[in-house]
This record gives structure tokens, sequence and C-alpha cells, in this order.
């Protein structure tokens, strides 16, 4: 139950709660003190049969006088008019009460009803922004695939995603999803037009637009991290490391990396390369590329920055791929 049928269904759990405490509380509310002392008069006069008319309602009791002329000859006129101007007055605040909690009743079970049945409007929430990888551990970076999630409640409809930049407003091309399916992707390609800041260390926000058939749902802003890569080219007997952001060097940035190289040999410990590169690209020397499994070589990048925006590029020779299958001897 959400809280618009908590609300309809409210005035009829309100009658019933209302109906309980009446009735618990209803000999304070109605005053019955004073039918209660008339009959305890007539049961101090003797004139009154407990087991005849020790049980009675007011009510009854207001029509036995009337009929019974013994008991008509115990109370007096001023008492019997003060008990039926009070049985008529409880009679009327029973029946103002009633009246009102049976609307009650009936007004909240008519809009439950209504409420429950009525044609739900696609409502979405929830809209996230985050890279589709794993690696940027919950952030969106704009070196990856971008994911844009949601909850979806109603009716299933045919919705147009889409990404904008807030401060521009320039939005990538719209997608067209199930809103039942949750999710949509959009590659770098899709969205790297909207990014103004490519500066290292930046942030490009982004918003999802998501537009039904009468509704648009906009998602709040996301900062989408300048991405850096590092890239790694291996040919001959070197290997050459750098820097990039959009396939271009970032000038005098120095962060440090270990480049991890497997050997052919079964048991064999990998050699591990740790380098300080400076101004962004540095080089290192292989002395028996023979030796080396290039299909498995790791880079493993060390710092300054958050690791969840750094990705790893890798390009290795075909020429030292194919080495693998020759015998390795003289390894160092």
């Amino acid at each position: 139950m959400n809280y618009l049928d908590f609300l309809s269904a409210l005035p009829a759990m309100l009658a019933l709660l209302g109906f309980v405490i009446f009735t618990m509380l209803q000999g304070r509310i109605l005053h019955d003190d004073i039918s209660r002392d008339i009959v305890q008069k007539l049961r101090k006069q003797g004139t009154l049969d407990v087991d005849k008319y020790g049980q009675m309602t007011p009510a009854k009791l207001r029509a036995t006088l009337d009929a019974d002329r013994v008991l008509r000859a115990a109370v007096d006129q001023g008492d019997f008019e003060l008990l039926k101007q009070t049985l008529r007055q409880q009679f009327l605040i029973r029946l103002v009460v009633y009246i009102i909690l049976v609307a009650l009743f009936v007004i909240g079970t008519g809009l439950y009803a209504y409420q429950v049945s009525r044609p739900r409007p696609l409502n979405i929430s929830g809209i996230r922004i985050e890279s589709g990888t794993s690696a940027a551990k919950g952030l969106a970076v704009d070196t990856d695939t971008l994911l844009v999630t949601c909850a979806a409640d109603g009716p299933r409809e045919d919705v147009k995603v889409s990404l904008e930049n807030p401060r521009t407003h320039q939005r990538t091309a719209s997608v067209d999803v199930s809103s039942s399916d949750g999710k949509v992707s959009f590659p770098i390609a899709a969205y790297h037009h909207l990014l103004t800041d490519r500066k290292i260390g930046a942030a490009n926000p982004l918003r999802a637009v998501i537009q039904s058939q009468d509704h648009s749902f906009v998602s709040a802003e996301t900062d989408v991290r300048v991405g850096i890569t590092i890239f790694l080219a291996a040919q001959d007997k070197s290997i050459t490391v750098a820097a990039l952001i959009d396939n271009r060097l970032i000038q005098d940035y120095d962060f440090e990396l270990q480049i991890r190289l497997p050997r052919h040999r079964a048991g064999a410990e990998s050699i591990a390369i740790r380098k300080k590169v400076v101004g962004g690209k540095a080089y290192a020397q292989i002395d028996d590329p023979k030796a080396i499994d290039w299909t498995g070589i790791q880079v493993i990048y060390l710092g300054p920055d958050d690791p969840r925006i750094v990705r790893t590029e890798i390009v290795v020779d075909d020429r030292l791929k194919s080495l693998r299958r020759e015998p390795a001897t003289g390894h160092k």
C-alpha cells in the first residue's frame, strides 16, 4: 500500500476507530448518569423489579415508563420529563455520531476502491547515472559507457531517455526503451560532445531526462569525472607508457605505476617494473622479449589520483605475441 492508498482508506479507518472509542466512552459523552440516578431512585423506593428492569437500556426504560403505570407512579413528573429530555438528546447524539461514522466509512471505502482500481500514471523514480564498469565502483567516469538506471511504477510504456548537460542544455540523441527495462546505456561517443571541461581532476555535470507520453522525469545532476587513460605500447624491446585524456598526452602529469610481465616458463616469477613517470610519458627496456608472455601483461596504477577514474589500454605488437610459441631460452 502506497501513501495514496493509505490516505484514501484513512476515513474508513477513522470511522472504525471512532465507533470503538464512542462505544467505550458513550456513558461519559451522553451523560448517562442522569438516567442511572432515576433508575437508582426507583430501586431505593422499592417499586422497581430489578430482575425485570435492572438490565434495561435508557431507551427501553423510557418506553416502559410510558406504558407501565406502576413505574409512572413511582417517578414524579419532573423526573419523567428530565428522563425524556435526556433520552431524546442521547438519541440525537447517537444518530448524528453514527451518521458521521457511516458516512466516513462509506467515503473511505469508496475512495480506497477507486484509488486501487483506477489506472495509475507512469511514475519513474530513483534515476541514477554511473559508469557501466565495476572499476568505477559507483562513480560516473567519462572514459566509460554511462549507465542510466531507474525504478518505474505504473503501466508499461515506451519512453525516451537522453543525457543533458545542465550548463549548456545540450542533449544526446534520445534512446527509445520500455519503462520496465530499468536501464539504458550511453557509449562514450554518444555523450562526449556534452563534456566541456577536459582538465585533469575536473568533472562535468550531466543529468538524465526520461520522457513519457505526458511527463518528463529528470534526475539530479551527476558529476561525471574526467577519466585518465594509462596507455602502454610494447614493440621490439621497448615499452612506452603515457597518461592521456581524449587520446592527448597530459602535459606535466607525474604518476607512478607498476608493469607486470609474466614469463612463459611455468612457475617462473613475473617481472615487475615499478616506474615513476614524469611529464606524462616514460619508456622501459626489455632485455629478453622472448621470455615474456605478452598476452598477460598488466599495468597497475599507483597514484596520485583516485584509481577509480583511471583506465588502462595496452597495445602489443603482433610480432611480440608470436614469440610465445617459440621455446623460451636464456631468460633473465
